[in-house]
């Protein structure tokens, strides 16, 4: 899944999730998710997708599309390859990722 774009890795002591945030550098929501995720400890691979080249990005919006029946709407957390996030709910990414109501991980 999505082997045509270029991830980078960031680290965390959390790796017991596949999580693949799609976001565009000019999302606030986005940074916002990417913080979430590091804070709570998750190793994540993350692709902004507004620097994707041009048919990447065609190829991303059919697979969602294709995979989730979803338009798209960031940030987007793919977990597991099964469920996608859409835009930052704290609430909702909590429920799906297991993490403690509250708690702040690495802060």
């Amino acid at each position: 899944m999505f082997e045509y774009i270029r991830f980078v890795s960031v680290a965390g002591s959390r790796e017991e999730r596949d999580l693949r945030l799609f976001t565009l550098t000019t999302c606030a929501f986005c940074a916002r998710s990417a913080k979430y995720l590091s804070d709570r400890g998750f190793a994540y691979l993350k692709a902004n997708v507004d620097e994707l080249p041009l048919e990447s990005r065609k190829m991303f919006r059919n697979e969602i599309h294709r995979r989730f029946a979803s338009q798209l709407r960031y940030p987007m957390l793919v977990v597991d390859g099964k469920t996608l996030l859409r835009g930052f709910e704290e609430r909702e990414w909590e429920e799906a990722l297991g993490s403690p109501e509250g708690g702040r991980g690495g802060e």
